[in-house]
C-alpha cells in the first residue's frame, strides 16, 4: 500500500520519487510525515478472510503542531487538493497493485520499494535490536544488521530513528 499512496503523492506534487516509504506503514517527504496506512486481518484458520485498511493523507493542513515533523501536500505545492479525485487515483493504484500482487506477490514492487525506503542506511531500534536497516526483503520483512554482524528479519514492530550509519 506504501507503493500506491507513494505513487499517488508523486503525481500530486508532480516530482517522481519524492515520497519515501518508512516501513511498514508511513510516508515521508523529507523528514517529515505526510501520510499513515493502518492494515488489519483477520484470518479464518490460515487463510486471509478479510483485509481492512486505513489510510490517512495530510492534504490541506497549513500549520502543525512544533513537535510534529509532518507536511502536506498543499504545503508541497500540490496544484490538485481535491479529496475526492486524490481517493479515485489512490483507488486506481491500489487496483494496478493487488493485481501485480496476485501475480508475483511482492516482486513487481521490490525495485521501487528500494529506492523509496526511508531506513536504508540508517541506525534504527524495533523490537529491542539495535542496528543499521539494510532494507526490505521479497517477503516483506524489514532487515537490520546489529553491530556484531548478526542479521534480523521484522515482520512488523515500531521503528526509532537513532542515526545514520558513520562511514
Amino acid at each position: 500500500m506504501g507503493v500506491c499512496v507513494a505513487r499517488v503523492v508523486d503525481a500530486s506534487v508532480g516530482v517522481e520519487a519524492v515520497a519515501r516509504i518508512k516501513w511498514p506503514n508511513d510516508i515521508y517527504v523529507g523528514e517529515d510525515k505526510l501520510a499513515g496506512i493502518l492494515v488489519e486481518t483477520s484470518l479464518r484458520g490460515s487463510s486471509v478472510d478479510a483485509v481492512v485498511v486505513g489510510m490517512g493523507i495530510n492534504v490541506h493542513t497549513m500549520v502543525f503542531p512544533d513537535d510534529l515533523r509532518a507536511t502536506s501536500l498543499r504545503l508541497l505545492g500540490a496544484p490538485l487538493t481535491d479529496r475526492s479525485v486524490l481517493a479515485a487515483r489512490l483507488l486506481a493504484e491500489i487496483g494496478h497493485a493487488i493485481a501485480s500482487f496476485q501475480i508475483g506477490r511482492l516482486a513487481p514492487f521490490l525495485t521501487e520499494i528500494g529506492k523509496r525506503d526511508m531506513l536504508r542506511g540508517r541506525l534504527v531500534e524495533i523490537g529491542g535490536v539495535k542496528g543499521i536497516a539494510t532494507g526490505v526483503d521479497a517477503e516483506g520483512y524489514l532487515c537490520i544488521t546489529s553491530h556484531d554482524g548478526s542479521a534480523h528479519r521484522f515482520g512488523s514492530g515500531s521503528v526509532n530513528f537513532l542515526g545514520f550509519q558513520s562511514s
